[in-house]
């Protein structure tokens, strides 16, 4: 057992943490525990908790991550061509250009299927 202290800075927003990890454990069954928030961005100020933070920190950066990876996935193309934001109230938009109303209802079909309707927006 090794335990790594890492700072991230999350692709989501401008939040910054501190988390230890074990890296002798499989990446696929190994967890993150937060050591501690060393910045917390505007969009996250009203999660005064820091343990919440970080778990919503982890759902949003997943959920982008997945969801652009199923998108591309779909369309047959690369995560690159896959653009995507969140808004002020956090609901992940994912932005593909050229898409006819057809396709992206199709993907909104998918994305509603997969994570919820209501968590993703394809426009």
């Amino acid at each position: 057992m090794t335990l790594k202290l890492t700072t991230w800075t999350f692709d989501t927003c401008t939040c910054m943490v501190e988390f230890i990890w074990d890296n002798a454990e499989p990446e696929t069954f190994r967890s993150h525990t937060l050591s501690r928030i060393i910045n917390r961005c505007p969009e996250h100020q009203q999660i005064a908790n820091d343990i919440q933070l970080f778990d919503a920190l982890m759902v949003e950066n997943k959920r982008k991550n997945d969801c652009q990876t199923l998108v591309a996935t779909a369309r047959q193309i690369g995560t690159n061509q896959v653009e995507w934001h969140y808004d002020q109230n956090r609901l992940l938009h994912i932005v593909i250009a050229g898409l006819s109303a057809q396709a992206k209802a199709t993907l909104q079909a998918l994305v509603n299927t997969n994570f919820g309707a209501g968590k993703v927006i394809i426009d």
